[in-house]
């Protein structure tokens, strides 16, 4: 015969296992947001330093690596993940790391998901942009003759997901 001490210290056991399963949850959530903001900003900053280094004269779109922090530049490491198409998916600099007829290249900055023709996980950063002009050649690329670029900026995930799969083996032994 069970006691009503009993039946309640196992519904307060019960609550409990369930509020820190809740918890686990929400605050894997939480973290994920965090891990992920944190990783989209400096993907942001890699795409803002590639940008700064295009301009336009006149037909002509003109890449200077040389004014890329170095682990961006040609031979870097990171270099393979730097695309710059034309609005029509026409390569325009870079190395080719995604395959753009199963990625869809949006015409607005977006995030996403998405493999490398070499099966590596990356988190995506595309961003519609024209190429500056320099004060030199404004004349030689009249406002009509300029084009509109997208770059595709990549980076390796693996270390991120690393994290948030430790982060949810920890969180699930807690409960």
């Amino acid at each position: 015969m069970n006691s009503i001490r009993s039946h309640l210290a196992l519904r307060l056991l019960m609550g409990f296992v369930l509020l820190l399963s809740l918890a686990s949850i929400l605050i894997y959530f939480i973290s994920k947001q965090i891990l992920e903001s944190d990783f989209d900003a400096r993907l942001f900053a890699k795409a803002q330093a590639v940008v700064a280094s295009i301009s336009q004269k006149g037909s002509k779109i003109d890449i200077d690596w040389t004014n890329l922090p170095q682990e961006l530049g040609p031979r870097g490491k990171q270099a393979g993940l730097i695309q710059i198409v034309d609005s029509s998916g026409q390569s325009l600099g870079g190395d080719t790391f995604l395959s753009f007829g199963t990625f869809p290249i949006s015409d607005h900055e977006a995030y996403t998901n998405a493999n490398s023709l070499h099966g590596e996980k990356l988190r995506i950063l595309t961003l519609p942009f024209q190429p500056q002009v320099e004060e030199e050649d404004i004349s030689i690329t009249p406002p009509s003759m300029r084009q509109k670029c997208i770059l595709v900026v990549g980076s390796d995930r693996a270390q991120l997901d690393q994290s948030l799969n430790q982060m949810a083996s920890i969180l699930a032994a807690m409960t």
